[in-house]
């Protein structure tokens, strides 16, 4: 059975309800690989690539300790997204994600204005929105939280 939240309100189309309920999980896991897909290319270039770039711009941000820094956001970024993907630790790790990407947002990306092409904070915003409904949404019925342990965590 499904997870969906009822509501009072009804549709304008009734007949679309036998699509909308069957899919509702299947929704579940795209918002979930969604995320993880788009914060994957993050991590992965902080923890193998460019990891020395990015110690170095956490340094000027004025991170006490910029190694860490760069280890653990890429971890969160990289194996926190795999996890959100198999549907483990969905709402804590995406509630992270979406605290990364609001002081992201604060501090390197709204001094550059709004739109993509300055740098600015319109991609960064829209992760932190992105991460921010999964973590309230959780993993969905489709997640190892719930072959795992019953429910979610």
């Amino acid at each position: 059975m499904s997870q969906v939240v009822q509501t009072n309100s009804k549709l304008f189309i009734p007949a679309l309800d036998r699509l909308y309920t069957p899919l509702a999980d299947v929704a579940d896991v795209l918002l979930r690989v969604l995320v993880g897909g788009l914060f994957i290319p993050h991590g992965y270039a902080k923890l193998f690539t460019d990891t020395d770039k990015f110690i170095a711009f956490f340094g000027k941000l004025g991170f006490s300790s910029p190694v860490f820094m760069t280890y653990f956001i890429g971890s969160l970024e990289f194996f926190g997204a795999i996890a959100i993907i198999l549907g483990l630790l969905t709402r804590p790790l995406a509630f992270m994600l979406f605290v990364n990407m609001a002081v992201a947002a604060a501090m390197v990306h709204l001094p550059k204005g709004w739109g993509v092409s300055s740098g600015g904070a319109e991609y960064v915003v829209a992760l932190a929105g992105i991460a921010l409904i999964l973590a309230m949404r959780g993993g969905g019925r489709w997640s190892l939280d719930r072959a795992l342990f019953g429910r979610e965590i």
